[in-house]
């Protein structure tokens, strides 16, 4: 018989025998051979750390998820492995939730017809321990390629973002609603009136009225009735600003934005009626500066970014860069700005403000000189004065990766298990659990699955 569960969790414990207690280097989790590519970290529960991430050996034409639980202290507890028997599980943001966290991201098939892709919405406890998962069906033949998801104060997903078609090189827009159960209730595929391009990046709910704003490429804000419908005519970006690489709403009609430009990016704080309360430039004409996103606590502002060398080569170049990180308090002035780096190529996804007025600083590294096609993930911690404190590394204590034959599977599930200790679980595609074991051992193994 043939299986028709469609996810696949391994959650691993990993013994605190692989930790090294402060030394000099960077805290690093590592994937031994593929690419380890974080999307966001959060600080939760207990202020332990979360990060959704993704890895891939092949660029991302296939593609698994991973999820990490750390303690207070920099310690990697947990890691939860999300694979699907489409070509690739992407995770893309996360949100807290009163019993754990909500992870968003999508399922796609890359390599072969029929190019079907899912919407998911992950909903784990505060030990990453699975509760439930919803899938949402995509729009026919279209592969989703990137996807930013809420749930709004009436408890309804909303996501937005970019689809290809079959053949994958025009990209569309989308914004699609689901009720409470996961059937899509409205939907806007491809262009709203009065843009001629771009793509939807970030979607956020409207302090104070029921509806969205959609953040989109090449310097447009759109507001949303709360059927995804256009409100108005769109908010056009100041000063020539094109791309929006993330949006926060830090006060009822206020934004703070990163928004990019070839070479530069820029940083504004503006309101629904266009008026600009702080603006700056960053970047030169003899460097690619990228910035992928700030953050806010009630009493500072971060900043982060890091520079491309190579645009031929973005992942694996033959340099080294920085990464570069700002401090400012809640009027924007200036606190104090560091670099980090110059002894690999770093790329800066996340940043979060911390209790202690510093930072964590959420990236991946490639080093030419002792790296093969692979990125690691490395958390950077900063005092309150930008100092990089004392960090842990791990050996490569991530690098258990499951190797599935098949997924979907038959009667018999054979898999390489790389730890001694981990729990194996199957989903079926409602996200009820039907199968749930300890694994002990490390190796080969095979699981008789006929009962299933």
């Amino acid at each position: 018989m043939t299986m028709k569960y469609k996810i696949i969790l391994l959650t691993i414990w990993l013994p605190m025998g692989l930790f090294s207690q402060n030394t000099n280097f960077p805290y690093i989790i590592g994937t031994s051979q593929w690419m380890d590519d974080p999307s966001e970290l959060v600080i939760g529960h207990d202020n332990n750390i979360v990060i959704a991430s993704n890895r891939t050996n092949d660029y991302f034409k296939t593609c698994d998820g991973v999820i990490y639980l750390l303690d207070t202290a920099g310690q990697l507890n947990k890691n939860v492995l999300l694979a699907d028997s489409l070509d690739r599980l992407i995770l893309e943001n996360i949100q807290i939730t009163d019993a754990g966290y909500r992870f968003f991201g999508f399922t796609s098939n890359y390599l072969s017809p029929p190019f079907n892709s899912h919407l998911l919405i992950i909903n784990t406890d505060k030990q990453l321990n699975l509760l439930d998962i919803t899938r949402v069906k995509f729009k026919e033949g279209a592969k989703i390629a990137h996807t930013f998801g809420i749930i709004d104060k009436d408890s309804n997903f909303v996501a937005s973002g970019r689809y290809t078609d079959s053949i994958g090189v025009t990209h569309y827009p989308y914004v699609i609603k689901t009720d409470t159960n996961g059937v899509i209730s409205d939907y806007h595929y491809g262009l709203y009136p009065n843009c001629n391009r771009g793509e939807n990046v970030v979607i956020k709910e409207d302090f104070n009225k029921k509806g969205y704003y959609l953040f989109s490429q090449y310097g447009k804000i759109l507001q949303l009735n709360e059927d995804l419908s256009l409100a108005n005519d769109s908010l056009e970006l100041p000063f020539n600003q094109q791309d929006v690489n993330s949006a926060m709403l830090i006060s009822k009609g206020r934004f703070l934005l990163v928004t990019y430009r070839f070479n530069q990016y820029f940083i504004t704080c503006m309101d629904t009626t266009g008026q600009v309360f702080f603006y700056k430039e960053y970047g030169n004409t003899n460097e690619f500066d990228a910035s992928e996103e700030i953050a806010m606590t009630n009493k500072a502002v971060f900043i982060q970014g890091y520079v491309i060398n190579e645009l031929s080569n973005p992942y694996f170049p033959s340099g080294d860069n920085k990464i570069f990180i700002e401090k400012r308090d809640t009027s924007f002035n200036l606190l104090w700005n560091k670099e980090i780096g110059w002894d690999a190529y770093y790329m800066a996804p996340s940043v979060k403000g911390t209790d202690d007025g510093g930072c964590i600083i959420l990236s991946s590294v490639y080093d030419k000189d002792t790296m093969s096609m692979q990125h690691d993930i490395v958390l950077f911690k900063l005092d309150a004065d930008g100092n990089v404190t004392n960090t842990h590394r791990i050996e490569d204590a991530a690098g258990q990766s499951l190797s599935v034959y098949p997924n979907p599977g038959d009667d018999y599930f054979s898999f390489n298990l790389p730890v001694s200790k981990a729990t194996l679980q199957v989903f079926n595609p409602n996200g009820k659990l039907q199968f749930d074991q300890p694994l002990t051992g490390k190796g080969r193994q095979k699981i008789n699955m006929q009962q299933y």
